[in-house]
């Protein structure tokens, strides 16, 4: 194999490397978002269900 030939292999296998490592960044920057949007999906319930148990405590205190 001739040195051209080679070096030709190298710039290919290094092309392949660098579409890999940013499909995954690309994979991982996905999965973060969607981990994040269920977190505040999340927490948007815990505060709706803060919400609702304030209300409920506020009511009970009047009926006193």
């Amino acid at each position: 194999m001739s040195i051209a030939e080679l070096r030709e292999r190298l710039e290919y296998n290094k092309m392949l490397r660098e579409q890999e490592v940013t499909a995954k960044r690309e994979d991982n920057l996905v999965r973060k978002e969607e981990e994040a949007r269920k977190l505040m999906d999340e927490a948007a319930k815990i505060q709706e269900a803060r919400e609702v148990r304030r209300q409920q405590n506020d009511q009970k205190r009047e009926m006193k």
